[in-house]
């Protein structure tokens, strides 16, 4: 009972959630590239909820700056929920939002700048954001 090659379809790939809001992600930017902005809001917001309900952040400020590019609203990015920073953590990261280089930190809180850069990045991911600007303003959204 041969099938020829003709006549065989190939698998249908099984797409996890992520894989299917990637692929929704390149949806709504080729949209928004082929200037049909409306219909990229669609895809981008459904896979930047994804992205932030999974802890994506890459992923979910790609979608942010497609949805943002495709004219729609977009909010700041919020950290997961039940993350929390330890204490170290928490004084690098109002220092550096209050404007101190990576070497004053280290000076104020008598640390070396390696640790300064260490605890720095762990903010930076678990908070979901990239900059000290964006971290200046996750510190003002999380602690009013």
């Amino acid at each position: 009972w041969a099938v020829s090659g003709a006549q065989r379809s190939p698998p249908r790939p099984v797409l996890g959630r992520r894989q299917h809001r990637r692929a929704c992600t390149a949806q709504g930017e080729h949209r928004r590239r082929t200037r049909r902005l409306r219909d990229a809001r669609e895809p981008l917001t459904a896979a930047l909820e994804v992205f932030e309900a999974v802890g994506a952040p890459p992923w979910a400020e790609r979608a942010r700056r497609e949805l943002a590019a495709a004219g729609a609203r977009v909010p700041a990015p919020q950290p997961a929920p039940g993350v929390e920073l330890s204490p170290q953590e928490t004084r690098v990261a109002l220092a550096v939002a209050d404007g101190c280089t990576n070497a004053e930190v280290a000076d104020l809180l008598f640390l070396s700048v390696k640790t300064v850069e260490f605890h720095l990045s762990s903010v930076y991911r678990k908070l979901g954001v990239r900059s000290r600007g964006g971290l200046a303003k996750a510190l003002v959204a999380s602690h009013g």
